[in-house]
């Protein structure tokens, strides 16, 4: 392979170390310098034909591990929104039961708006499915909601059996 002069200014420390190593080595200083730079540069060229060789292979791995969470996650919001419209429906067809088509519309509407507005605030929705509300003395708007239900049902069954409302059952 044909050689060719390359000329380079260095501080004193590196040409000190570069000095002792040709005396070690009992080889020229030209000599040292350019097995110096040989090895600097096949160290550089190995470690850029690794992430050469690895970059492909290592975005292939992520897209395809993100393209299957994103399918779990795609099919985990499709089934909790069936779920949910499921579960609505048959509650719903309890509550007419319960308290009849107008307050059972009521308590749905109801619902709703405290579910969009729990939305509104996200880390205020997330405690409350936690339970984890500060100063809440019922632990979250869901035992709220029972109670508002819990306390229709009784005026509902006490109209029903001609009882006041809150009477003894």
């Amino acid at each position: 392979m044909a050689k060719k002069k390359v000329t380079s200014w260095v501080d004193e420390r590196t040409a000190g170390v570069l000095r002792a190593r040709a005396a070690q080595h009992e080889i020229s200083m030209s000599e040292v310098v350019a097995q110096t730079l040989q090895e600097a540069v096949r160290d550089e060229a190995a470690e850029g034909v690794g992430t050469e060789l690895l970059l492909p292979a290592v975005r292939a791995t992520v897209r395809r591990e993100v393209g299957r969470m994103s399918d779990r996650l795609s099919h985990l919001m499709a089934r909790s929104a069936l779920e949910s419209a499921a579960d609505r429906r048959a509650l719903y067809q309890i509550l007419v039961k319960e308290f009849g088509q107008e307050q059972a519309r009521e308590i749905n509407r109801r619902s709703w708006v405290q579910s969009v507005e729990s939305l509104k605030r996200p880390a205020e929705g997330l405690r409350e499915i936690l339970g984890e509300r500060a100063g809440d003395d019922l632990g979250s708007e869901d035992a709220r909601s029972e109670s508002m239900i819990r306390r229709e049902r009784e005026g509902s069954e006490d109209a029903e059996e001609g009882r006041p409302e809150g009477g003894e059952h």
